[in-house]
């Protein structure tokens, strides 16, 4: 009788009564003014889903996206540290020979400056959730080169300009 009561509680709090999907755990960077929104960051087997959005952006531009290494958004973005790069990689797009962990390429702002997010990338080879939690999804104001060029600042940052915006990418606990 207990069991069953206990059975009962547990499937009135979470909507679901067998064969449920285990606890899923997520990421989610929150914009504040003067930006607004959400990126949520999903697991699925080897890759990170990138979801969400972010307003209050520059309209119609091509921005840099990047996670950095620190989760401190002070001082204008500029104490989140430089681009994630645990293995030391050069910089580059998405689906370029070379990219490091942090290289999240150029996402398109709509004409209200909205910047829609909708990406996969690969999770990290210890797992998302020891690398990415706690670090700053950083959105700059300037196009992302993508390493092609030969100066220092392509190789590294992809000459992407100051940082507009950032939010730190905290964990969220979801359960189905």
């Amino acid at each position: 009788m207990i069991f069953a009561l206990m059975l009962a509680t547990i499937s009135e709090t979470n909507g679901c009564d067998t064969g449920c999907p285990p606890p899923q755990h997520e990421g989610v960077a929150t914009f504040t003014t003067p930006y607004d929104g959400q990126v949520f960051f999903v697991p699925t087997g080897d890759m990170i889903e990138l979801t969400g959005q972010v307003t209050g952006l520059p309209p119609d531009r091509n921005l840099g996206v990047h996670i950095h290494e620190t989760g401190n958004v002070g001082n204008h973005c500029m104490d989140a540290g430089e681009h994630y790069n645990p293995e030391n990689e050069t910089h580059g797009g998405l689906t370029g020979p070379n990219r490091h962990l942090g290289g999240l390429g150029n996402i398109h702002t709509d004409s209200s400056g909205r910047m829609l997010f909708d990406l996969s990338v690969e999770a990290p080879r210890h797992g998302w959730m020891h690398d990415f939690i706690g670090l700053t999804l950083v959105i700059h104001s300037g196009q992302d080169d993508l390493g092609v060029n030969p100066d220092q600042g392509s190789k590294t940052s992809g000459n992407s300009g100051s940082r507009l915006a950032c939010a730190t990418i905290g964990f969220r606990h979801r359960t189905y």
